[in-house]
């Protein structure tokens, strides 16, 4: 892929969200209720006790409930749900039906978060139970607990973090589907408003070529390297991310929205230069790679800076990164 290829894909992601047009009030109407109610889902997230082996993640269109429910993972499984009422009552259920500590536990039962019950099942769960696919799922699951290390000394990759909403993990889900290097538009007529693909990590970094605090970076994942789907070809599915979000930035809520990824209680305008680094995360291989470089979107002021970052799983369950990234990063 080239840098023509690439702003041809970017012209293509511009001319889907002018058709849709509507995405526009549905994330206005998102970011609004996510802001109200933001502070009573730390509140009640920061209540329970967070297991790094079965972490929380939420949505867009869940985190602008009332009430707190959050999918439970195990390696990058959902095996569960938590839900906490708006008076800090908490509860969880699982997927399955199981034997832990010799009581069985049913599955689609809730259970309070402070029974017998719910302790054997996260017991069950984090003394690794149950076997883990290494998929996707899993590689995601992998990076976030790595990103979100607070000891420098023990991340592998320095100034990564993954953006949170609510306190929990989620994929952020966009207006576009991005299949095939062909956005189109994915708007519902429900309440949920768009059902469009998600990005795998939305982060925050900071690069030694910026003098900002911060940058948004939008993370693309595969758990395989290979020729029919090769670091191009995901790269493109990437870059209509990356346009989406400069343009929601760009949209009418643009201001809460930055709120929201700074992860801040003051409000700040939305920069008049954006720069988003755009990531293809995969296995260390030998696929085809695309322009890395940088790409203006001179309409919406904002330019994606691409990057490649390989991995390898280290048998003490450490992880080597290669790629362009890890050289633009403040040590």
């Amino acid at each position: 892929m080239t840098t023509n290829d690439y702003s041809e894909i970017i012209e293509k992601t511009l001319c889907e969200l002018k058709k849709g047009e509507k995405w526009e009030d549905i994330y206005s109407k998102y970011a609004g209720e996510i802001m109200k109610r933001k502070s009573n889902y730390v509140k009640n997230i920061n209540s329970i006790k967070h297991f790094i082996d079965l972490p929380m993640y939420s949505s867009i269109a869940k985190l602008k409930d009332t009430s707190v429910r959050s999918d439970l993972r195990y390696g990058g499984q959902s095996i569960g749900e938590i839900k906490i009422s708006k008076c800090g009552i908490a509860k969880i259920k699982i997927k399955e039906n199981i034997i832990a500590d010799n009581k069985e536990i049913s599955k689609d039962k809730w259970y309070s978060w402070d029974s017998d019950e719910a302790k054997s099942i996260r017991k069950y769960y984090t003394k690794k139970n149950k076997s883990i696919k290494i998929n996707e799922h899993y590689v995601e699951s992998r990076m976030l607990a790595e990103f979100s290390k607070k000891s420098r000394k023990e991340k592998a990759l320095p100034n990564v973090r993954p953006v949170r909403l609510g306190n929990l993990f989620f994929q952020f889900t966009t207006p576009l589907q991005a299949s095939k290097k062909r956005p189109k538009i994915a708007l519902t007529s429900n309440k949920n408003g768009a059902n469009g693909g998600g990005i795998d990590i939305l982060a925050r970094i900071k690069t030694k070529e910026y003098s900002n605090s911060f940058n948004l970076a939008v993370i693309e994942i595969k758990d395989e390297n290979k020729s029919s789907e090769s670091q191009k070809d995901v790269m493109s599915q990437a870059i209509i991310y990356a346009t989406f979000i400069a343009s929601l930035l760009r949209s009418k809520s643009g201001k809460d929205w930055w709120k929201l990824f700074r992860e801040s209680k003051k409000n700040s305008d939305v920069p008049k230069k954006i720069e988003i680094y755009v990531v293809t995360l995969m296995p260390k291989g030998n696929s085809e790679e695309g322009y890395l470089g940088k790409l203006e979107i001179e309409e919406l002021g904002a330019t994606l800076n691409l990057h490649s970052l390989y991995y390898t799983f280290n048998s003490d369950n450490s992880i080597n990164f290669f790629g362009t990234l890890p050289e633009v990063l403040k040590p």
